[in-house]
Formats: C-alpha cells, structure tokens, sequence
C-alpha cells in the first residue's frame, strides 16, 4: 500500500510539473484554444482544412468532397483526423469549436507523454526522483512537437510510449487486457494517421521478435498470438476497410518512391536548434538539417550512450548485458530503418515481397522509436549510477548530475517551445468568418453555393497523384481559398491530397488545356447546371493558366473573382482544328511533315523511329527510346541549334507507375571557358493530358548560354530502384509557333493528336 502511494505521489508530481510546463510555454493557446491555428499554410492549414472542412460539410463519413470536385476522395487519406472529425460530424455545431478541441487534444500529448513515460520507467524499478526527471525532459525533448505545425495528426508523442508501455505491461503479467488496449489503441492510430500505426506496428513486432531470442520464455504459441492481436490484426482490419470503401481504380502508389524522405543521420545527433546548434555546425562543418529527419536526441542522451558504449565494449565490469540491452536494440533497428539501411545492403527483395512497405515514403520518421529508446535506456542506466552513489554515500555526487542533467535538458527544449509558441499565436482560426479580412468575408458573402458549383485556383496546383504534380506557387491563395470552400462549402477542383486516383486528376488538370475529345467532366459541369468560379492569386500564371483565365468574365465584387465559361474551354476542339489545317495547308511553310505559318521559325522533331532503341513500348510509329531512370539520358544533342530565345518543348513519356517512374528534364549547357550549366530543371510530372499509359510533357526552355551548346536531358535518383524510362516523339519550337503533323494520316497539333484527317 505503501508503495502504491508512492508511486501515485511520483505519477501527480510528474502529472504537475508537466502542465506547469504546458500552462508555461503555450498558456496563451490553451485558454483561448479556439481562437488560433498552429499551421497557416502547406500541409498544416490543409490538414487543419480537411478536418473541418468533413465536421461542416460532408455528409459522409468516408468520404471527402472538399477538393478535386466533383470526385472528392476517401477521407481517411486526407490527413484529417478521420476517426474524430467523423464523430464530431454527429454532434451539432461542432464546427464551432472544433479547431479549440483538436488544438487541445494535440497540446495533452504532453503532459500524457510524461505521464506515460513515468509509469514506463517505474516497471524498470527506476528510483521516483529520477522517472521524473526523465519523463519531463523526454516530454520536453520530444521530436514530434514540430509536428504541430505541418503534419498534426502525427504530433502526439505519446504514441510510442503509450504502445511500449502496454507491451512491456502485457510481457510482464501476460494479461489479456493488455493485448485488448494494444489492438484497439492500433485502429485508433490508423484512423488518426496510418504512419502512426505503421511504426507501432513495426516496434511491437520488432521488440517481440528480439525479446524472443534472448527470453526462451516469449518463444510460446501464447505470446505469437497476441503478437499477431496487438499489432498485425489492427493493419488488416484497415487495410480491409480502405478495399472496402475504395472504388478508386487508379489510386497513386508511390511504388518507386519509397525512401524519398530517408534519415539524416546528423539530425539525431545534432542540434537543429539554440543553444547548441553553431556549435555543432562549428565542430562538425554542417548546414541546414532536414526537417523530416529531425529526431534530435538531446545532449544528454549522446554522453552518457557514448559512456554506456564505452563501458560496454571496454569496461571490465558491464553494466548491461546484451539480454538487458534488448529496447535499445530496437531502437537502433528503427534507426537503421529509418535511414533505409537494410534495404541498401542485400534486403531490397523484400520490397517486392511486401509491397505495402513501399508505401511508406518517408522513412526518416522511425527515428522517433530510436529517439524514445535511447532516451529510456539512459535513464535506467543513470539510475543505476544515482543508486551506485547513494550506497557510497555520495549523495551530492547523485543529486549534482541529476541536476545537470534537468538543467541541460530544459535548457535545450526550452528554445524549441520558445519558438513553438511564437508560432502558434501568429495566424487566428480562420474557420472562425470574423478572424478573416474584411475583403475576404465579402467575397466569401457574394458566392452563393445555390449559384456556384465549383471554385478553381489559379494558378493551377494539383498534388497527390503519381503522373501528375502541380506545386502551390501561391500560399496566400491557397490560405484564401480554403477558407472561402470551407465557409461557402463550394468545393475546390484544385487537389492537396495524397495517393489519389490518376485517372481523376488527370480529367481535373485537363480542364485547364484544349482538348479534341468529349469531356465527360464537362457533361457533368454542365448537368449541375451552375457556375464555375475562377479565382486568380498573384503569383505569375502559366500559358495553362492564362488560356483558362482568357474564358472568365471579372465578377464586379472582387477583382481576382471571374466567372469560368466552362462550356467553351472545355470543349470538344477537334472539328474546329481539322477543318482549319485542311483550308490553310496549302498555305502553311512545309518542313518533312510538319506544317506551320511562319517559314522563319526554327522547329525541330524527332519521332525516334530511325534510332529508337525500343520496339515494345512506342507512343506513335516504329520504335522509341528506352533508358534507366538514374542514368544521365540525352534525348537529344542539339549542339548550338537554338537560338537565345524562348523555346515551346514537349514529348511523350511513359508513365505507368507500376512500370517506371517520374524524373527530371533539364537542358544541359556548355560554352568555351564556361562551366557546365543545368538550367530549365522540370520535373515531368508537371503534365496535364495523357493517353493511355503515356503523359504529354511540355514546358518552355531559354539557352542560358547563348553561344553554347545544348543537350536536353533526363535524370532520375533513387537508391532502391532503377527501373526502365521510355519517351517518344519529341518537338521543339520557337513560343508561339502553332506546329501540325501529318502523321500517317492523324493530325497532330503541337504534338498532341487531334484526330484523323
């Protein structure tokens, strides 16, 4: 019994401290948690968007309808706190304060982290003043906090310990309850953001396997088991509810992205942050550290693992044994996972044998499981130094490094949540009308959803597709605009979005292009009846976007605001073009079986069929090129050919994601006493119109080098695959110039077919 209060009294003063800390560093926020977002703009202001936006406005709870009109997509993939936007959906006026309870749901992790942390380091018998000591500083030191301001449904820290805690629990008394809090906590993960699931699921299979090798009592039917309950069950239940739900047939699979954001090892054990951070860079010569890797361990951690280690590898007397060493084993297996280690050395099959690894992108946020590892792991070793010097009567020995250690451990977090809070406090709920400008408020009064069916943003972005990408150019409009669908509920075309279905942006980004084919988009615009609002940033448009903008009429409460005349821009244009080459051919300037007006323009083409290298796959004619995505490919040497103007480029390019993959296009540059230059870097995914499984990459290039040499080129990086490329049909001409080709009977335009003639 005595015990007992004991540790409830450690379990309250740790409970204390930590919101002494919360009601210290983000008091302002948490009494007036409705009134602030902690993320306006990326992923941030979108997540925060597809939360509210499925709480106010959709009526389904799978499905999502507030971007990439009029498909939408499955909620669950939006990064919108699927499972509590869902429930606060059935409660009446929740939107009103919902963005203040999701704020305080995501600042409890902290003090819930330290809490758990706690009660975790007191199974390993750790004196109370020590657990919590350690469970502030690893609360406070937590790498997931910046996560608060981008990707917050994965900003909970206390995830982990929460998920090692009812293991070690379950591995010490065997109770079924503890497999039942494990599997149910799991499916709460999935819903909430499935990398979060993933790396649970990854550190419960990982830490029974190796418990299992040094405990012959874990090698048991019982144990593999609950295993399969606590972490395997939850993912198939997931991934059954996504089959089940899911009628997307073309859903983006990152196949040959995997590992696109892999660990920056100088992340986990540099500081990224004051007061440490010029002195590292001063010692060890580093610049900026990626944000996705960061998983900084703290001081604290890097001194006493590299005594641990020491000791050890050289110490007579060794403090742990490698049975005792099995967490911090883990830790390092998520580490070297996290930085793709075992699939650069000999394990890449596995990716083809498991092909939903792959979907995992970013690999650099394993880390956390090495960072809260090592971080326990410390801590249970100093207790055994505190213990050492209070039997040797050296209390002030014990209590000094325990002091230092509070103190340089708050010391370093106390300038990441300096600056958190900073951040919190800048942008108000814009979900909240009167917090908006008042320009904004008016233009979000004169759309009326009974009038409008859609909004589209210009210039155009598009994310979350394996064959198409548009980057926002403009974050002040894309701030605006959501705001304004989510006020209006008019929903957007545009789509911020991830893995989703490629044949849907791809009728979406065509909207913006001409087209010689009936659109059924088009048919469905049209059967809805109402109207299609434009609304233009302030960022430079593309050519894309200026010929959409050309069919909008300025509405008269807004000067960015126009009305889209969809029927006209999207539709069927190839009658019009055909009949127009037949009456001017005989006019146009002939060059092979091009055709165009101005006999001065420079037009080059190349259609590959007399030194293609490949036969199997060809967009038109006899043969195409073939390649390796991370090989230097030149598609064509033009040696000194252009002039130093603008120049239109297109070709066709093979891109079946199951097949290859996207890769950057970029002029390559030479002049006599001139270094090699790369300019005109795109990457290919920047396309609006495919055929079949082939994409039409166009883009506008300058010569940087006017007097140089050109090559234009691909390239590609990956460090697990290489698949095969392939493009065909190449054209390069002077902006502006309209080219046609003959082509055995079918009309191109600009290298686009338009039909037979």
């Amino acid at each position: 019994m005595i015990n007992a209060i004991k540790f409830n009294k450690g379990l309250l003063i740790t409970l204390i401290i930590a919101l002494i800390f919360l009601m210290g560093f983000y008091g302002e926020v948490l009494l007036n948690a409705n009134h602030y977002i902690f993320a306006p703009s990326g992923d941030g202001i979108k997540n925060y968007f597809t939360y509210m936006h499925h709480i106010k406005n959709d009526t389904s709870i799978n499905h999502f309808g507030g971007m990439a009109y009029p498909y939408g997509d499955l909620h669950i993939l939006t990064d919108g706190h699927t499972l509590l936007s869902s429930f606060l959906q059935l409660i009446p006026g929740a939107e009103n304060w919902a963005v203040g309870f999701l704020n305080l749901i995501i600042l409890s992790s902290f003090p819930i982290t330290a809490c758990v942390i706690f009660k975790l380091l007191k199974t390993y018998n750790v004196k109370n003043v020590i657990a919590i000591t350690f469970s502030i500083t690893i609360m406070m030191l937590a790498p997931q906090y910046t996560r608060m301001f981008g990707h917050i449904s994965m900003a909970y820290s206390f995830f982990l310990p929460v998920t090692w805690y009812w293991l070690r629990q379950y591995n010490l008394t065997l109770r079924n309850k503890f497999t039942i809090y494990l599997s149910l906590f799991q499916v709460i993960l999935y819903f909430t953001h499935p990398y979060m699931g993933v790396m649970s699921l990854f550190f419960i299979v990982l830490h029974q396997i190796i418990g299992a090798l040094f405990n012959k009592k874990k090698r048991s039917l019982k144990v593999l088991i609950h295993t399969f309950y606590q972490a395997l069950l939850p993912v198939i239940l997931f991934q059954l509810y996504v089959i089940i739900i899911d009628s997307a047939p073309s859903r983006a699979s990152y196949k040959f992205n995997f590992g696109a954001f892999n660990l920056d090892w100088k992340a986990v054990f540099f500081s990224h942050s004051k007061p440490f951070d010029s002195a590292f860079k001063g010692i060890f010569n580093y610049g900026q550290l990626d944000w996705e890797s960061w998983s900084y361990i703290g001081l604290v951690n890097i001194v006493f693992s590299g005594l641990i280690f020491y000791r050890f590898i050289f110490g007579k007397r060794k403090w742990f044994r490698f049975k005792n060493s099995s967490i911090i084993i883990v830790g390092i297996f998520g580490l070297l996972h996290a930085a793709g280690f075992f699939f650069n050395y000999g394990f890449g099959f596995i990716l083809d044998l498991v092909p939903q690894i792959r979907q995992i992108r970013v690999l650099s946020r394993f880390a956390w499981i090495f960072y809260f590892t090592v971080s326990v792991f410390v801590a249970v070793y100093f207790n055994k130094v505190f213990v050492t010097y209070i039997w040797k009567n050296k209390k002030p020995i014990a209590y000094g490094l325990l002091t230092l250690i509070l103190i340089l451990n708050t010391w370093e977090s106390f300038h990441y949540h300096k600056k958190a809070h900073e951040k919190m406090t800048k942008c108000k709920n814009p979900f909240i009308l009167e917090n908006l400008s008042d320009n904004l408020q008016r233009e979000i009064k004169h759309l009326n959803r009974k009038e409008y069916q859609a909004l589209l943003a210009l210039p155009y972005f598009q994310i979350g597709g394996d064959r198409t990408i548009h980057q926002i150019k403009d974050h002040k409009l894309f701030f605006d605009i959501l705001a304004i669908t989510y006020h209006t509920n008019i929903p957007l075309i545009n789509s911020c979005l991830s893995r989703s279905n490629n044949n849907n942006l791809s009728n979406l980004s065509r909207i913006l292009t001409e087209n010689y084919i009936d659109q059924p988009l088009r048919e469905s615009f049209i059967k809805d009846g109402k109207k299609i609002a434009l609304i233009k940033g302030n960022k430079p448009l593309t050519q894309i976007d200026k010929r959409a903008l050309s069919f909008g009429s300025q509405l008269s409460f807004s000067e960015r605001f126009y009305d889209f005349d969809y029927r006209n821009a999207m539709k069927n244009y190839k009658d019009s073009v055909l009949k127009f080459y037949k009456e001017n051919h005989n006019t146009f300037h002939h060059q092979s079986q091009l055709s165009f007006k101005d006999s001065n323009a420079q037009v080059i083409f190349e259609n590959y069929d007399f030194y293609g290298n490949n036969k199997e796959l060809i967009f038109r004619g006899e043969a195409a090129r073939k390649s390796k995505f991370n090989n230097y490919t030149t598609i064509i040497d033009l040696k000194s050919r252009l002039k130093n103007i603008e120049y239109d480029v297109s070709f066709w390019y093979y891109s079946d994601m199951d097949t290859t993959n996207h890769i950057m296009f970029f002029v390559q540059e030479e002049q006599e006493k001139k270094p090699i230059k790369w300019s005109n870097v795109i990457d290919t995914k920047v396309n609006y119109k495919h055929l079949g499984k082939w994409s039409f990459v166009e883009f506008t290039i300058k010569p940087k080098y006017p007097n140089g040499t050109q090559k234009l080129m691909l390239k590609g990086s990956s460090k697990y695959f290489n698949p095969a490329i392939f493009f065909d049909q190449l054209l390069i001409k002077e902006k502006g110039t309209d080219v046609y080709a003959d082509y055995d009977g079918e009309l191109f335009k600009n290298n686009y077919p338009v039909g037979k003639l």
